[in-house]
């Protein structure tokens, strides 16, 4: 009997995990529209040199990679609770920036937005479904999955360089 209440008090810790990731998730993507509407008048003329500029391709895999190292060294030390930090930095940022683009590009920027935040965009659902893993504290760090994830960066970085930013360019020229 003490073993079946022991899992049902266990589940129930890693669901109040899960929705704290989630309300973390959230309050991030608020929190950067907010402050984008408070101070983003000097951003939203950067925009459009954002997006008919020449990427590096070694600092857009650096931003995408950033918060995965930062997630796997919070589970490699036993800190999962670092992941809502994480994740907050990273949901904060990304509604910033979307705002940024929405406020430049007016009716085109729902596609400004997917072609300028491909990278991004995409590397946010690994990001999550890493962090869901890995927030109960029950999962721990494994080297082989985490490095196939950054394959898998690595392919969507390579994608966004070579085929999408050279059509959005093309687009905006």
């Amino acid at each position: 009997m003490a073993r079946f209440l022991h899992s049902f008090d266990s589940l129930t810790i890693r669901k109040a995990d899960h929705i704290l990731l989630a309300f973390s998730w959230l309050l991030g993507l608020g929190a950067g529209g907010l402050v984008f509407r408070d101070t983003g008048d000097s951003i939203a003329s950067l925009m459009r040199l954002a997006a008919v500029s020449q990427m590096s391709i070694v600092g857009l895999f650096f931003n995408i990679l950033l918060p995965f190292l930062l997630s796997a060294f919070a589970v490699y030390i036993g800190l999962p609770k670092l992941l809502l930090i994480v994740c907050f930095g990273k949901a904060f940022t990304y509604a910033f920036v979307a705002c940024g683009i929405f406020a430049c590009y007016d009716g085109s920027g729902w596609l400004i937005r997917w072609l300028l935040l491909f990278s991004d965009s995409c590397s946010l659902v690994l990001l999550y479904g890493y962090a869901m893993r890995h927030i109960s504290g029950a999962g721990r760090f494994s080297l082989s999955s985490f490095l196939v994830l950054m394959v898998g960066i690595g392919l969507l970085t390579g994608v966004d360089y070579t085929m999408i930013s050279p059509f959005l360019r093309r687009l905006l020229l």
